[in-house]
């Protein structure tokens, strides 16, 4: 593996085999995760996605594991603010108890989908202080805490309101506020278009948002594989496009070009420089745009990432 590709991959993946399409049993699900760090796929894979009502349970599978295994934990959230901001408390407590009585394992990281009652103007400004008081009560329920919006045309209105309460609870606990995107999911439906993945990308970078994307990232490039009758978001392209937003401050349309890229060898890795088209990417913006920017994204695969990286010859 090259430079570049380390730096652009380094545990980069947080393995979500429980839910679909994988759906695979809590025995299933850490088995792989355990064979995944005696497979060379170290490198790749980070955390470990588990439901939060389901971690006592997942605790009880790491036993043989080197301890701790660090995990995003994904929270109820809610139809509605109430109930959202209900069960954000109940669970937070709980993280809270958790974290001092098991040592199987590390909550570093929560996602929470915001409901769709509350997601513009007055309403998304009154549920995000409500979040930000329940965190601070909670500071150390986790090191960062992502918030998923749908795409849309008021995504970066959203997200300046998600930036500005970033900025309020650093000042009160040591926990980072980000945006978690959607990039996929069962149908052509859930899958974003190349326009709104460029937008969000490009929104998020503007307000100096950490990010992390999940659904439908099986696989390094973008084009249509077995076993779905629409083009899927590759990582690659994602985590490229992040980092020439970073380091190039790149607009929305060659954001958008590098996401519609489906020939791997437009991505050169070399040992010092990632180069697309005229754009060169070195190891220090690369790895900058990983731990500033895009932080990691979401696959419930291990073993199709790495077949395929090691088909187009990028991994060895």
């Amino acid at each position: 593996m090259t430079g570049t590709l380390h730096a652009l991959l380094h545990q980069s993946l947080d393995y979500a085999g429980l839910f679909p399409p994988a759906s695979l049993s809590m025995a299933q699900a850490t088995a792989t995760f355990a064979d995944s760090r005696h497979e060379g796929a170290a490198a790749l894979v980070s955390r470990f996605v588990c439901p939060a009502p389901r971690l006592a349970e997942l605790a009880t599978f790491l036993t043989a594991l080197p301890v701790p295994v660090r995990v995003a934990a994904i929270l109820r959230g809610g139809k509605s603010a109430g109930e959202c901001l209900a069960n954000l408390e109940t669970e937070l407590a709980a993280l809270a108890t958790r974290s001092s009585a098991s040592d199987a394992i590390a909550v570093d990281t929560l996602e929470l989908r915001l409901p769709p009652d509350a997601l513009e103007g007055p309403a998304l400004r009154k549920l995000l202080a409500a979040i930000l008081a329940l965190l601070s009560r909670q500071p150390g329920a986790a090191r960062q805490v992502f918030l998923e919006i749908a795409p849309s045309p008021v995504l970066l209105d959203q997200l300046g309101q998600v930036a500005e309460s970033a900025d309020r609870l650093r000042e009160a606990a040591p926990i980072t506020l980000g945006y978690k995107l959607r990039t996929g999911g069962s149908d052509a439906s859930s899958v974003p278009s190349l326009a709104l993945v460029a937008a969000a990308l490009a929104a998020a970078h503007a307000h100096r948002l950490p990010m992390k994307c999940t659904g439908g990232l099986h696989h390094p490039v973008r084009g249509k594989y077995a076993g779905a009758d629409h083009a899927l978001h590759g990582f690659i392209n994602l985590l490229t496009a992040a980092a020439l937003a970073h380091h190039h401050q790149a607009a929305a349309a060659e954001l958008e070009a590098v996401l519609a890229e489906e020939h791997p060898l437009a991505f050169v890795f070399g040992p010092e420089t990632l180069q697309w088209g005229s754009r060169s990417l070195p190891v220090a913006a690369l790895t900058a745009a990983r731990d500033q920017f895009l932080t990691s994204f979401g696959s419930c695969f291990t073993d199709i990432p790495r077949t395929e990286l090691r088909r187009m010859g990028w991994w060895e």
